[in-house]
């Protein structure tokens, strides 16, 4: 009786995770493909599960996980993105992806070729796949894969033969600083879709290889067959050809092809990297002559691609963390963390000194006019104020005139000051000056004790009816007489005699004493100070 090994996968009705498990879709050596439905949204995914008997390979688990964080990095329409990724109760890895209706590119031709597909069609085919290449280089991701069966052909909103590329689990990711996914000795890919560089090196290759795997697509979808084939079945055969021998003609099996197509067809299939296409814009561009108009709005969309923004990288975990800001750092030039960061420039505004003047009654650090400014000798009685409407530089009435101290920012408007004349000025001195010597002369005389008065010096004038001493003082032009000290009553007697003998005889009023007054104020009222005039 023959025994049935049970299956390693979870089959129809089983839970995985979210998902409920509907049904099998493919299986093959490296694990299995089931459809599944989200246990509460109802929604379909495809789950890939990877086989169990590869997990023990060593890089096998990474790279079947490498498919995930590359698709999942790739923004395009043309990638089908990978959602989650997990493991089931058994320890079995699984990704979780969009569920697609349709069939693949291999599936296609082998409905639709007689032997080859026609050139437009084949051309808008191409030219998809080219698109989503372009969005996976941007971000330094090289799928490394690339054949009509991982590129599927769906309904996408009504657009027929619509491509989306499956299958990064061997893509090559570039991280600066950490090692390949890939081993350097094994040799990944399909041969038939191998560029000559991939088949000795793998891990050395760039997304130029990617371009020679979709020429011989195109090669393929033209004539129905790729160029190399292996006639023993044996693995070596093709890369003797890869190595030493160019693709036969593709016009060999379609005669019918433009000379141009050809030539571009033959490009891509190089042996030298130098000499094929160096990004997928570039191909695409060679193609557009050929396409169709549906398939040239593609190509006007490569065009317009912009590349997303790098995003930062994770330093490496045994770094400390002050060192975790240059750790990705290089010698030389070109080591800043922050070229790559938007830069806006700084408006251009205007000084203080263009602004302030634009508002009235503000200071200013110096007037507009040349004629406003002081001068050296006069810079003590002149500020630096703005004119006040009657073009003088004065500060209106309140105002600090010492620049150093705060000042508001709006002065408060005041009435244009009045010049006075120096003349003024000296005016006043002068009668504070008459006014101090007779006050000083009405004090010597008030300390006399006769009423002879002061000896020979001259007459004193009678005193007004009014009990107030005004006091004369004498002429600018005739000298200050000397006051004469007091003397004895004796002594004046003698004198007057004496005098007598030798000139006539002079009446001097009585004067009645009064005690001695102090200086008087011209600011009292009641006293006039105009006989000055």
């Amino acid at each position: 009786m023959n025994s049935v090994l049970p299956s390693p996968y979870p089959g129809p009705g089983d839970v995985v995770d979210a998902w409920v498990v509907d049904k099998i879709l493919g299986e093959g050596g490296m694990g299995c493909v089931a459809r599944a439905y989200h246990g509460r949204l109802q929604t379909p995914v495809a789950i890939k599960f990877m086989n169990p008997q590869f997990m023990n390979f060593p890089g096998a688990v990474e790279r079947f996980l490498n498919e995930g964080r590359a698709s999942s990095r790739i923004k395009s329409d043309h990638v089908v993105p990978v959602t989650h990724a997990g493991e089931t109760a058994g320890g079995i890895p699984y990704l979780v992806m969009e569920c697609l209706d349709g069939l693949d590119l291999s599936d296609l031709l082998h409905r639709d070729g007689t032997p080859g597909l026609p050139v437009q069609r084949a051309v808008h085919f191409v030219l998809q796949v080219l698109r989503g290449l372009q969005a996976a280089h941007a971000v330094g991701i090289i799928h490394r894969d690339m054949k009509p069966s991982n590129c599927f052909v769906v309904n996408n909103d009504g657009e027929e033969d619509f491509v989306k590329i499956l299958d990064f689990g061997i893509s090559k990711v570039a991280q600066p600083g950490s090692a390949s996914l890939t081993q350097t000795n094994s040799a990944l890919g399909t041969p038939l879709y191998m560029s000559p560089e991939q088949a000795k090196s793998p891990r050395d290759v760039d997304g130029r290889s990617d371009l020679y795997s979709v020429g011989v697509i195109l090669y393929e979808l033209l004539t129905g067959h790729t160029p190399f084939n292996s006639e023993s079945g044996e693995f070596t055969e093709i890369l003797f050809k890869l190595f030493t021998a160019d693709a036969p003609p593709v016009k060999s099996t379609r005669p019918d092809l433009p000379d141009e197509l050809a030539a571009v067809v033959h490009k891509a299939l190089a042996r030298e990297v130098e000499n094929r296409y160096a990004t997928p814009l570039e191909m695409a561009e060679a193609l557009e002559p050929f396409a169709a108009e549906q398939s040239r709005s593609v190509v006007g969309k490569m065009r317009a691609f912009k590349p997303p923004q790098k995003a930062s990288l994770a330093p490496p975990e045994h770094l400390a963390p002050s060192m975790a800001a240059f750790s990705q750092l290089k010698k030389g030039a070109g080591t800043d963390v922050m070229a790559d960061r938007p830069r806006m420039a700084a408006p251009k505004v205007p000084s203080f000194t263009e602004v302030m003047p634009n508002a009235p009654g503000r200071v200013v650090a110096m007037p507009t006019a040349n004629e406003a400014r002081a001068n050296p000798e006069e810079a003590v009685a002149r500020t630096q104020y703005d004119s006040f409407g009657d073009g003088s530089n004065r500060p209106p009435a309140g105002a600090s005139t010492d620049l150093g101290a705060a000042r508001d920012a709006v002065m408060p408007s005041a009435a244009p000051a009045t010049k006075r004349s120096p003349a003024l000025f000296a005016i006043a001195a002068i009668a504070a000056v008459a006014v101090g010597a007779g006050g000083y002369v009405l004090a010597t005389k008030g300390g006399k004790t006769t009423p002879e008065g002061t000896g020979s010096s001259g007459l004193v004038a009678a005193p007004p009816k009014d009990s107030t001493n005004i006091t004369l003082p004498p002429s600018p032009k005739d000298p200050v007489p000397t006051p004469t000290p007091a003397t004895s009553a004796s002594t004046s007697a003698s004198a007057s005699a004496s005098a007598s003998s030798s000139a006539p005889p002079k009446i001097t009023p009585h004067v009645p004493q009064k005690p001695p007054s102090k200086p008087p104020n011209p600011n009292e009222p009641g006293l006039d100070t105009n006989f000055q005039k």
